[in-house]
């Protein structure tokens, strides 16, 4: 058997009906707040899963499926099922340059027959500013069409979002199918991991493996993180530098500091490159 890989994804946003047609972004912003005005939300649980994970990583589209349902009281009082789904993880663009797609194409169909198109993208593009790598990989821009392909009419529109709870949470169901062997496993998630979403996979714990160690040996067990989701706070400076902190609650006691290029001597303090902070049993991270 191939190796494959496998992951649950919750996203939640909302949903306007009669939207602008086109792909401005724009227009999927001013949906979804009109969404907002009017209580219309949209929500979907995807499993997302590859049983061919080189394919996954070096076919242009990145092909993966796609199942499960999606909630949106606009379009059906009760769940829709998903068929059809296909999933391509950060397929090159022609234009602009140097811009992927996350793309999510999928078939909904109502308790009564009726059929939607679900087609969203989330939008990755080549930019230097840190911060952005959250809000560009879970936001989802979403077309709705009617029917079971593009050529319906417009519905719809939506944006998504991952809250960071369902992102720790979807960071928990990963897993490598195909093999039963843990170094194996571990190789293959690593390889995954660095494709995917690299700082943030690695920021969630990600597993990373050195194909080059001389003797590898069965990866530890970890020990959960009893800590919830963090909470992310992006500032800038007087001076004009953007810092990111993010703060984990995990307890009262305290405080704790983490600290990564921090000099300190008794009449300065030079600051390299980040500092982490934490009080009342909180852990905090600047980057």
């Amino acid at each position: 058997m191939k190796t494959g890989v496998r992951f649950t994804e919750t996203m939640k946003g909302w949903f306007s009906a009669g939207a602008l047609p086109g792909e401005a972004l724009d227009s999927y912003r001013e949906a979804a707040s009109a969404g907002e005005a009017a209580n219309s939300a949209i929500e979907f649980t995807l499993t997302i899963f590859s049983h061919d994970l080189d394919e996954l990583l070096n076919d242009l589209k990145h092909p993966a499926k796609l199942s499960g349902t999606v909630e949106c009281k606009a379009l059906s009082e009760q769940p829709l099922s998903v068929s059809d789904g296909v999933f391509n993880l950060f397929e090159k663009m022609p234009s602009p340059p140097d811009t992927r797609h996350m793309i999510y194409s999928m078939v909904l169909t109502a308790g009564n027959g009726e059929q939607f198109f679900f087609k969203g993208y989330k939008v990755v593009k080549d930019d230097p500013e840190v911060l952005d790598i959250w809000p560009d990989t879970s936001t989802l821009y979403v077309s709705v069409q009617r029917g079971d392909s593009e050529s319906g009419g417009l519905v719809g529109k939506a944006v998504l979002h991952i809250e960071p709870e369902d992102f720790a949470k979807q960071m928990t169901t990963m897993e490598i199918t195909g093999t039963t062997e843990p170094l194996k496993k571990l190789e293959a998630l690593a390889q995954f991991g660095k494709f995917f979403a690299g700082v943030l996979y690695e920021s969630y714990g990600g597993v990373f493996y050195n194909p080059n160690a001389k003797a590898p040996r069965p990866p530890r067990k970890k020990r959960p993180l009893r800590a919830p989701a963090p909470a992310v706070h992006a500032f800038t400076t007087h001076d004009g530098v953007e810092l990111r902190l993010t703060r984990y609650q995990g307890g009262t006691k305290g405080p704790v500091m983490l600290v990564h290029g921090l000099g300190v001597a008794s009449r300065q303090v030079v600051r390299q490159s980040a500092v982490g902070i934490c009080h009342g049993g909180s852990a905090g991270l600047l980057q």
